[in-house]
């Protein structure tokens, strides 16, 4: 699966069930995420970290821990997070390379220039906006214009940058938030609630809402068609 089936039509919730199947599975017992583990998926989550890296770090972890004769049963999913890190590091040092592969095994454009057409795709959007988004849309083009260059160049570390767009996309959200009538906005909210209503009594309330929050945010990106200003994403 990837981040982008995550995001699509609602399916915000796959991506922690497929955490608790692998986990179970990997720990050979069945396990329900406790509050904490919620916690923590939550987190990736929001940080658009893709289920394949999470899966593969926790994959890493528990073979070894196996490997290692290790007898006590790992219990939480915090046991896995050091190598979630260090997975997802490896795996933004390796989207900026030269080039890379497609899910249909074609070559995809280098790192800097996905970045520029992101920029465009970002820039014919916000000719749409409403007047108080244009400003920040204007911001984040000329930064991520300005980090292609430095990419090209190979003078940006990727992980600072993927945390720079991420504020830029913040911003952006906030604004085109605003801008909905309260009629729109209690339309939004309603829809994501539903889609998350099967899940609710699992997760502790900090938990939901910022599974909400995820939610709210992706339907934001579609409304107004703002593309995912993330290295992660095309």
């Amino acid at each position: 699966m990837t981040s982008r089936e995550v995001e699509g039509g609602g399916q915000h919730e796959t991506y922690f069930a497929a955490i608790e199947e692998q986990f179970s599975r990997m720990r050979g017992a069945p396990l329900v995420l406790s509050p904490a583990d919620w916690h923590l998926a939550a987190s990736w989550l929001e940080r658009h970290i893709p289920l394949p890296v999470v899966s593969r770090a926790i994959r890493e972890v528990l073979e070894t821990a196996a490997a290692r004769g290790r007898r006590k049963p790992v219990f939480s999913l915090s046991y896995c997070r050091h190598e979630v890190e260090a997975e997802f590091s490896r795996y933004l040092e390796a989207m900026a390379g030269s080039s890379s592969q497609g899910g249909g095994g074609e070559t995809r454009p280098p790192l800097w220039q996905r970045l520029i057409q992101k920029a465009d795709r970002l820039s014919r959007a916000a000719a749409d906006w409403p007047e108080p988004a244009r400003a920040p849309a204007g911001l984040a083009i000329t930064a991520m214009q300005a980090a292609a260059h430095d990419l090209q160049a190979g003078g940006t570390d990727p992980t600072v940058l993927e945390e720079r767009l991420a504020a830029h996309e913040r911003e952006l959200i906030d604004r085109l938030e605003a801008c909905l009538s309260a009629t729109e906005k209690d339309a939004l909210y309603t829809r994501c609630q539903e889609r998350l209503a099967p899940y609710r009594q699992r997760m502790s309330e900090e938990v939901c809402q910022r599974t909400l929050r995820h939610a709210l945010d992706t339907a934001l990106r579609r409304h107004f068609k703002l593309p995912r200003l993330s290295l992660l994403s095309d």
